[in-house]
């Protein structure tokens, strides 16, 4: 037989005081288990989070190509305009200078009616 040098008592000491620290232990391993699952549902939120804030930006591009788009519609409209206006003012500078030439032929036609009319 083997002689032990533990006596009973001192034996149920270690095994009540490993019992506890297994407890501890237990409860270490919950508290981490809560930790972590709480940490995965901010991370689930958080990827939602920014699925829904990519959503938005890829929006914004779009309503910002929309933008552009329009922008340079505008500014090719505007140099219509622009040429539009420059051929008008080419023609009415041609209208006024065939005008100015009406009057000074009207001019010479009164000339001559009014010397023959003298001269009657």
């Amino acid at each position: 037989a083997v002689v032990s040098t533990q006596s009973t008592g001192e034996m149920r000491g270690e095994v009540v005081a490993l019992q506890q620290q297994h407890d501890r232990m237990s409860e270490q391993v919950g508290n981490l288990k809560s930790e972590h699952n709480a940490l995965l549902e901010e991370l689930t939120r958080n990827k939602e989070l920014c699925m829904e804030a990519e959503e938005r930006v890829r929006n914004a591009e779009g309503r910002c190509e929309e933008y552009v788009a329009a922008a340079n519609q505008t500014k090719q409209q505007l140099s219509n305009l622009h040429g539009n206006m420059q051929a008008a003012e080419r023609q009415l500078t041609q209208k006024r200078e065939e005008i100015a030439e009406l009057k000074k032929r009207e001019e010479h036609v009164s000339t001559m009616l009014q010397d023959r009319q003298e001269k009657l």
